[in-house]
């Protein structure tokens, strides 16, 4: 969890190297499940989930635990806040699809089932922006949410893989439910690096500082 030069640490080696990555890994895993446990705080867990794998996990800096807590209180109000607008939107839709085949079982009702499934789905795929976004740039909850969904749309390449993504951990999780304690944090790692190339276009000159160069410029020695 510490960050060090690989040829400081404990053990040196391939093995050993992955080893402790995937310790890394479940330990930021439980730390992301315990966050979500009061429910309301799910989104400031996840945003914290993000930014330590990206920071830690990916690029070696910084403190595993350390900048998980960090970004858990830094973003709590908003990512709270965040989360209650994105989830409420998302069970109102989930409601309106569940009762239109009672409603109407004609085209119509099949027209308006593809529609809030649609809408369900772009719900999910701003949230995958939104926190991130968080995780990254200090703004107001609702330019967050401009600029979420203006990548999503923009950037629909990208916001199509990082679905699939997302598809392929939950068809996983489902099947074999231990997967939850091993697949969030390299699956978000894997989004990073399409999140990443979005959020890099979007960095202003003054994000390209020693504070935000981990994100910018991984072989960079600075940290946030």
């Amino acid at each position: 969890m510490k960050n060090r030069p690989r040829g400081e640490r404990i053990f040196s080696g391939s093995f050993y190297f992955w080893m402790e990555k995937a310790f890394d890994g479940i330990t930021l895993n439980l730390l992301w499940l315990l966050g979500c446990l009061p429910v309301i705080t799910a989104g400031a867990s996840t945003t914290a989930l993000y930014y330590a794998a990206v920071k830690n996990l990916r690029f070696e800096r910084g403190h595993l635990i350390g900048e998980f807590r960090r970004s858990f209180k830094v973003n709590f109000f908003k990512s709270v806040l965040l989360f209650l607008i994105l989830g409420g939107l998302f069970f109102i839709i989930l409601v309106n699809r569940n009762i239109v085949p009672d409603i109407d079982g004609g085209y119509f009702g099949f027209f308006l089932f593809c529609f809030y499934t649609f809408l369900g789905v772009l719900i999910i795929a701003v949230a995958l922006y939104t926190f991130p976004c968080l995780s990254r740039f200090d703004m107001g909850i609702l330019w967050i949410l401009k600029i979420a969904i203006y990548m999503t749309f923009r950037y629909i390449h990208y916001t199509l893989g990082i679905l699939a993504l997302l598809a392929l951990a939950v068809f996983m999780i489902v099947n074999v439910p231990f997967f939850i304690f091993i697949l969030p944090s390299p699956i978000v790692i894997l989004m990073s690096y399409l999140i990443e190339r979005v959020l890099k276009k979007h960095s202003t000159p003054v994000q390209e500082n020693a504070e935000y160069k981990w994100y910018l410029n991984a072989a960079g020695g600075g940290t946030k």
